[in-house]
């Protein structure tokens, strides 16, 4: 109860703060969670008989589906989630969270392994210069459309590029690249970059849809 108390107190300090920048600020909860888990282990397998039981055979079940998630995010260690948040956890957050332009390289690669030799459409989140990593490319603009290869950050397709601590970015970026979510991926690329194949067709269809994500 002392650590949950702790816990709480913590997040209650910083929860009208305005300033959002990454979990960094209360990661010291990690450390005092995974204390209260291994005092609840403690108790749990203090139980006689069948109780000893379950509960040996949930932390094995929890240990091993802990190891499986790791193994499986490898090697995105960076943009590693959680299982809970499905195929698309940029939907959550994004930021360092998950997309910090570690990616392009891995861009550059995919493209030279796919035979995609003409220059790009580009939305990125990063300070990489995408020429030096085998990525030919020319900016994507928000609300511009074109057809062809695409390749977009998720931190600038969730609207967030350009934002700083207690500051949006301004309108056209907020929503000038939603519309991409609304197609289909090509391929992802790690946790912070989608590549996609856009059609005339889709376009067409996005106009009639309203392009909402």
């Amino acid at each position: 109860m002392l650590l949950a108390c702790l816990c709480a107190a913590i997040l209650a300090s910083v929860a009208r703060a305005g300033i959002n920048a990454g979990h960094r600020h209360v990661v010291v909860i990690e450390a005092l969670f995974a204390l209260i888990a291994a005092g609840g282990v403690a108790i749990a397998l203090r139980e006689p008989g069948l109780r000893r039981g379950i509960a040996s055979a949930a932390l094995a079940v929890a240990l091993l589906a802990a190891a499986a998630s790791s193994l499986r995010a490898h090697p995105d260690a960076l943009g590693y989630f959680n299982a809970f948040a499905g195929p698309t956890p940029d939907a959550y957050l994004v930021d360092s969270n998950i997309d910090w332009g570690q990616d392009l390289e891995r861009l550059g690669r995919h493209l030279r392994q796919a035979g995609i030799v003409e220059p790009i459409h580009l939305a990125y989140f990063g300070s990489a210069v995408p020429a030096k990593h085998g990525v030919h490319a020319v900016p994507l603009l928000p609300n511009q459309r074109p057809t062809g290869w695409i390749a977009a950050s998720v931190h600038v397709e969730r609207g967030l590029a350009g934002s700083g601590i207690g500051q949006l970015p301004d309108a056209a970026h907020r929503t000038g690249y939603a519309w991409l979510l609304s197609l289909p991926p090509a391929a992802q690329i790690g946790t912070s970059i989608r590549l996609y194949h856009v059609t005339p067709a889709q376009l067409a269809a996005l106009e009639v849809q309203g392009a909402k994500p």
